[in-house]
């Protein structure tokens, strides 16, 4: 119960698959490029203010929020995504809970209450979303809310009520916000790590355009490579729940239809041999076609693309229940990797790996501008 009702992620069936009709076409790839702009420009402003002092892992979060927010909804107050971000910080921790009873007092009891007024909160922004953007304002066509607050079906109505709003835009708030967290950490604990990794990455960064642009990014080889080892290694959800769809048995094991099944994605990837030798080792090789300088045959995952969600590669799942923000997430993650590795050193101190609710990489971080060769296509001054 701490999901709505409506939350897409826990429908199945012929409603599930209406919804996520409505849903794909606002974040496919063709719709998340339009938001390249607006999420470079959020995210150079950030790492700028950010920069000379250390900040705390929530940042990522933050950032993660704003960037979301600004494509979703347009201009936000800050005030109100600070409110969102410590709401949902007590909402979280809600999936801590040693029993399922909200007793007044508890972990449960409070996150219970935080998604009362994440919801309420949810409510007066689509309110005010609608009465600032009516249907023929630019804001209708060019963000995610006006995609959604004006789809109509062929009889001219609204194909989402305001209930279904709330649960999913709440649903893709914590899928872009704690996940998102997790992610950034992750690439830094990485990028600290592997220092000629760090390099690697760093020379392949500043042959970029200037300004970014999304195909660019979506097909530089290092990049995604490291993005895809990352979260091969830290998935953004490292456990997938779903059903038994018939009677199956499984290592000796009968398990009926219908039973309730929880997949562990990261142990599925560190424990698979068979498409990734050394499978607990970060290696971005396998991920490098053939071709390139780096390209390792040993390592490389010649059966598995990491562009398509499948059963071999489930970042963000797989099947009718794969993540409808998947590419809006590596959009963000793309463009913060190119920025934070063209103009940026940092350092990490106090890391920690947190296990549950989720498994994630966090430290507290500082940057320092670096100065670095303009090698990449029609520079700006500032990058």
């Amino acid at each position: 119960k701490l999901f709505g009702d409506d939350a897409i992620i826990f429908l199945s069936g012929s409603y599930h698959k209406r919804l996520r009709r409505i849903f794909e076409p606002v974040f496919s790839p063709n719709a998340i490029r339009n938001y390249t702009q607006r999420v470079d420009t959020m995210i150079k402003k950030h790492l700028q203010k950010w920069c000379g002092s250390y900040q705390s892992a929530q940042e990522w979060a933050l950032l993660a929020l704003r960037l979301f927010v600004a494509c979703g909804f347009g201009d936000v107050k800050e005030e109100l995504l600070q409110n969102l971000s410590e709401l949902f910080e007590t909402w979280l921790m809600g999936f801590t809970a040693l029993h399922p009873f909200a007793i007044p007092g508890t972990i449960l009891y409070k996150a219970h209450q935080a998604k009362s007024e994440i919801f309420r909160l949810l409510k007066e922004m689509i309110n005010d979303f609608r009465t600032n953007n009516p249907p023929e304002s630019d804001a209708s066509k060019t963000t995610l809310m006006g995609r959604l607050c004006y789809t109509l079906d062929d009889n001219g109505n609204n194909m989402l009520s305001d209930q279904q709003l709330v649960d999913n835009i709440h649903l893709f708030l914590f899928a872009g916000h704690d996940t998102t967290k997790g992610s950034y950490g992750a690439f830094v604990h990485y990028l600290n790590k592997y220092p000629k990794i760090h390099n690697m990455l760093r020379e392949e960064a500043d042959t970029f355009s200037d300004p970014l642009h999304f195909d660019e990014l979506k097909s530089a080889p290092l990049l995604n490579a490291f993005m895809a080892e990352t979260w091969r290694l830290i998935p953004p959800l490292h456990t997938h729940n779903t059903k038994a769809a018939k009677n199956f048995k499984y290592k000796g094991y009968y398990l009926p239809k219908g039973l309730k099944v929880s997949i562990d994605i990261q142990a599925y990837n560190i424990m698979n041999e068979k498409h990734f030798p050394e499978a607990t080792e970060f290696h971005i090789e396998r991920w490098i076609p053939p071709g390139h300088p780096l390209h390792d045959p040993y390592y490389y995952a010649k059966n598995v693309n990491h562009n398509l969600m499948s059963v071999t590669y489930r970042a963000f799942n797989a099947g009718s229940h794969m993540c409808l923000g998947s590419h809006f997430a590596k959009l963000e993650a793309r463009v913060l990797l190119a920025r934070l590795l063209r103009s940026y050193d940092f350092t990490l101190r106090n890391e920690r790996l947190l296990k549950f609710p989720l498994r994630q990489r966090l430290s507290e971080f500082k940057l320092v501008g670096r100065k670095r060769k303009t090698t990449g296509k029609n520079d700006e001054k500032n990058n």
